[in-house]
């Protein structure tokens, strides 16, 4: 369910999510993660996207002058680590088991085929709408486009 909700995954349309799930779940691997144990660190290179399924996580940002603040929590259907692997930058924050934790990783190369298949899908589905609307009356786009738009956006 948690993949299901994740906002990285919500443009899908329910065929293409179910499709991109069932991926998933034969891509992703669980690990334990205990009290004290750093997920991620701010500065590193990001290898992967993490779901959380049990437990909690403290996220810290270290400041220039070294001052490390608690900026937010994660918790069970968390995703973290994306921003590091779509915009090819260091991670911007370090994450911190306060309980003990089970996370399901994503591997970066695997996270951007599943983006890139995403963004496929969203290319041929826009153009089997661009396809529709030529069919149709002119006074009648209007109507469509709007239909349309709710739709994709209720997703």
């Amino acid at each position: 369910n948690a993949l299901r909700t994740n906002h990285l995954f919500s443009s899908a349309d329910d065929e293409q999510r179910e499709r991109m799930l069932t991926k998933l779940v034969h891509l992703m691997k669980p690990a334990k993660v205990e009290p004290g144990e750093i997920l991620i660190k701010q500065g590193e290179v990001g290898d992967a996207f993490y779901l959380v399924e049990k437990g909690k996580f403290e996220i810290y940002v270290t400041e220039e002058d070294g001052l490390e603040i608690q900026v937010g929590e994660a918790g069970p259907q968390d995703g973290v680590g994306e921003y590091a692997l779509m915009y090819h930058t260091p991670r911007t924050a370090t994450l911190k088991a306060v309980e003990p934790s089970v996370v399901w990783g994503l591997e970066a190369a695997d996270f951007h085929d599943i983006r890139q298949k995403m963004a496929q899908w969203n290319v041929e589905r826009f153009l089997q709408r661009e396809k529709f609307l030529r069919k149709i009356p002119l006074f009648c786009k209007q109507c469509v486009l709007i239909a349309i738009f709710y739709s994709y956006n209720r997703h």
